[in-house]
């Protein structure tokens, strides 16, 4: 599942106990989202309690051959 994160969240999430944190404040889930350059999300992965912060910093839309990509960087809870 997903949420939305503040844009500060990169910054503020340092280690484990801080991105739990920032999943609980970030209010309700959901299960599709529309991927925004310059957006943050933080992802529940596979439902497990184990989460990531996910910076998207670009969105590549191409036209006719299927070939769309996002860039991204992450942190993600290693515990």
């Amino acid at each position: 599942t997903f949420k939305t994160a503040p844009a500060s969240s990169g910054a503020a999430i340092t280690n484990d106990a801080s991105i739990e944190a920032a999943w609980e404040a970030a209010g309700g889930a959901v299960s599709v989202i529309e991927v925004v350059k310059g957006e943050n999300y933080l992802l529940n992965i596979a439902n497990s309690g184990r989460y990531a912060l996910v910076n998207i910093t670009d969105v590549v839309e191409t036209t006719g051959d299927n070939s769309d990509y996002v860039e991204f960087t992450y942190k993600y809870q290693e515990q």
